[in-house]
Formats: C-alpha cells, sequence, structure tokens
C-alpha cells in the first residue's frame, strides 16, 4: 500500500509540473469574417477601429492582443474597399508597410524579408527596440484587400519568448 501512495504522488506532482510549466491550452483568435485565425498564450484583447483615409477611404481595423511587460502578441487585420479595387501593387504595399512600421517603431531594424505565407506574397521583419533587449517580430501579408499585420515581442528573459514561433505558425489566411 505504501508504495500505491508514493506512485500516486509521484503521478500527482508530475502532473502539476506538466499543468504549470508545460501548459498547452493556447487560445484562438480571429475568425473567418475577418480573414485569419492565429493563436495566443493567453487569451487576447480585441478592438476594433473604423478611420477614415484620404487615398483609400474608410478603413476598417480589427486587434487582437496579448502584453505581459516587454513581450506580447498582437494580430490585426485593416480592409478597405479601394484596396480590394487593386489600387496599389504588392511591391507598394509592402514599401507602405515598412514605412509606417519604420516611424512607429523606436528600433534597429535588424532584418527585412520578402517571403510568402502559403503561397501568399508577405514580409518578414525583426527589430531591436531601443529602449531594451526585447526584438520586435513582423510577418506582414496582404491578400484580398486586407492587410494583415501579425507581431511578437520577445524579451529575452521572458517565458512567452520560445512561444513566438508557435504563434507564428499558428496564422492562418483564410
Amino acid at each position: 500500500m505504501g508504495k500505491l501512495i508514493k506512485l500516486a504522488l509521484i503521478v500527482a506532482v508530475a502532473y502539476g509540473v506538466y499543468v504549470f510549466f508545460i501548459q498547452d491550452d493556447w487560445y484562438a483568435a480571429g475568425s473567418a469574417e475577418e480573414g485569419f485565425t492565429v493563436m495566443f498564450p493567453q487569451p487576447p484583447k480585441r478592438t476594433t477601429e473604423r478611420s477614415n483615409h484620404p487615398q483609400f477611404g474608410t478603413i476598417s481595423t480589427v486587434q487582437y492582443q496579448y502584453q505581459e511587460g516587454y513581450s506580447g502578441f498582437s494580430a490585426m487585420v485593416m480592409s478597405s474597399r479601394k484596396l480590394k479595387q487593386g489600387s496599389l501593387t504588392d511591391q507598394q504595399i509592402e514599401e507602405g508597410v515598412l514605412a509606417n512600421l519604420e516611424k512607429a517603431i523606436k528600433g534597429r531594424l535588424i532584418s527585412a524579408e520578402s517571403t510568402t505565407h502559403n503561397g501568399i506574397p508577405a514580409v518578414d521583419l525583426e527589430y531591436r527596440l531601443d529602449d531594451s533587449s526585447a526584438t520586435f517580430y513582423i510577418r506582414a501579408v496582404f491578400t484580398d484587400g486586407r492587410l494583415f499585420v501579425f507581431s511578437a515581442i520577445a524579451h529575452t528573459m521572458n517565458r512567452y519568448s520560445s512561444g513566438r514561433l508557435r504563434f507564428f505558425r499558428s496564422i492562418e489566411i483564410l
């Protein structure tokens, strides 16, 4: 009987370690209507916004965000009827994304690579933030009049740093 209790105790401790340190519960965000899904390590906050742009008219934005200190994850989609009408090439979209990010991010561009995401033109960016040891990773995808921007900020000592790969691998453009 004593061996059975020890075995049960070992199993209980092992399960507790698994749940605490290797928790596999990630949370889905996005929808078919929004055009994407992606997984977050914690439930993200969802916000929406509509704005007017002189060249593109009304732009609708949906953003999901989870942040913990200098580390976090974000998924955003921006859409406009005028973008759907093909008023810009993929190259112009990519150049516009890069120019706007340069203004918004206080950091040094480490790499920018044109790529694809499941056959869709995309750009991967990596920035080192000026005021910390954090790195900002971005994947921007443009398709069907929608600009998708997925980002992860990873601090070198944060528990979600390794989660950035899982985050980016979970992206589905619908």
